[in-house]
């Protein structure tokens, strides 16, 4: 851009010399015969001309108006009076105002193609405050740290304008811009400097964003540790980690359904998972829970009388809490239906990637939050879960 100006400039500069010097020369008597006259005349129209459109071409390249002091319902007036010839709109460090928030809905009913990017607290709260937030999850994107301000940034591609707000506080700044180069590269910033090196989770491939969000909000170290994870729709937990998840999110109060296959070696471990037991315990005497487990054994195992026993037990003791039960043989299912994982409503599935010890003081587990991802998981559960036995076949059959 620099560079385009410095040789405008150098035109106009040699073009003012040439007007300079024609009357000058006039008034010397260098000119002196008709013909010469006509050729000055020509000259100069040419020069003019050429000075016009020079002139025409530097303002379309550059043109600019600033507004300060904008107190934040006039500055998102403005900023709706600018919408009319936008077709990207970006927001960031989105703020709690009824205005901030008004502005939100009408690009919304506008259709205007629009991305928020927040940290998880400011997304969270937004989602709060609408009604229907649905309609927003496929524009939010959660970042791992935010502006201390709001920043908005209306894009014209067509018309090569860009506008771009800032509020502080209550004191709103908006700077409007146009030229091709100039809006290009703005565009460009924001895209490549805002949407792609500060990292975004897009939520619009999460399955359901508003539990996403409070778990990240809840977990922010470990969010900030493995963002790029989190990118990715997934995070992986070790050791007691497993264990302060799968009975946190139980305790939570959010979830209603849980839905589990649990691979079954040991039966008697789950015995020493008081914390996990009491969150068990409590979820399934919560009117409106449900919690549906199916115990997956070697059909060889049952030979072994301390496994039976502890199998009785454990799967007794989860029939009395209320929690519908069933036991299968590995030798009976797929390849694909032999895995230990939970799903949480249409949250999360909890897949185990290495069995924990009694004390948790090692194993694995990986939470994938990716909506197509817990629908596969929803369906090898749903596979194996039609083939279950009522209440009272189960419990005649460990009493075998």
């Amino acid at each position: 851009m620099k560079g385009q100006n410095l040789w405008i400039d150098r035109i106009i500069a040699l073009c003012g010399v040439v007007l300079a010097c024609v009357p000058l020369a006039d008034w010397s008597g260098m000119f002196n015969t008709e013909n010469v006259a006509l050729a000055l005349n020509v000259a100069c129209l040419c020069v003019g001309l050429l000075l016009v459109a020079v002139i025409i071409v530097r303002l379309n390249n550059k043109t600019y108006s600033i507004v300060t002091g904008l107190a934040p319902e006039a500055f998102y007036t403005a900023l709706r009076q600018t919408l009319t010839e936008s077709t990207n709109v970006l927001v960031f460090s989105p703020d709690r105002s009824l205005t901030g928030k008004a502005f939100i809905e009408h690009c919304c009913r506008e259709g205007i193609g629009l991305s928020i990017l927040g940290n998880s607290e400011q997304i969270t709260t937004l989602l709060a405050s609408f009604e229907d937030a649905g309609v927003l999850h496929d524009l939010l994107n959660v970042t791992c740290s935010s502006n201390a301000f709001t920043l908005v940034a209306l894009c014209d591609r067509p018309r090569h304008t860009i506008a771009l707000g800032s509020l502080r506080a209550d004191n709103g700044l908006i700077i409007r811009l146009r030229g091709t180069k100039v809006e290009a590269e703005i565009h460009r910033l924001l895209e490549k400097e805002m949407l792609t090196a500060s990292q975004p989770i897009r939520l619009s491939g999460i399955s359901n964003p508003a539990a996403f969000l409070d778990v990240v909000h809840q977990t922010n170290r470990r969010y900030l540790d493995n963002f790029a994870d989190l990118k990715s729709g997934f995070i992986s937990f070790y050791g007691t980690e497993v264990l302060n998840v799968q009975s946190g999110w139980l305790e939570s109060g959010r979830f209603r359904r849980i839905r589990t296959l649990d691979l079954t070696t040991n039966p008697g471990l789950l015995l020493t998972r008081d914390r996990y037991l009491r969150a068990n315990k409590t979820f399934a005497a919560t009117r409106g829970n449900s919690i549906e487990r199916v115990f997956l054994i070697e059909r060889s195992r049952l030979a072994d009388p301390s496994f039976r026993e502890s199998l009785q037990t454990v799967a007794l003791m989860q029939i009395d809490m209320g929690i519908a039960v069933d036991i299968q043989f590995l030798e009976d299912l797929a390849d694909v239906q032999k895995q230990d994982f939970i799903l949480y409503d249409d949250f999360s599935v909890l897949v185990e990637e290495k069995q924990a010890n009694s004390d948790y003081s090692f194993g694995k587990s990986t939470a994938y939050f990716g909506r197509e991802r817990i629908r596969a998981y929803e369906k090898i559960f749903e596979t194996v879960w039609k083939g279950a036995r009522s209440r009272e076949q189960v419990v005649q059959f460990l009493k075998q």
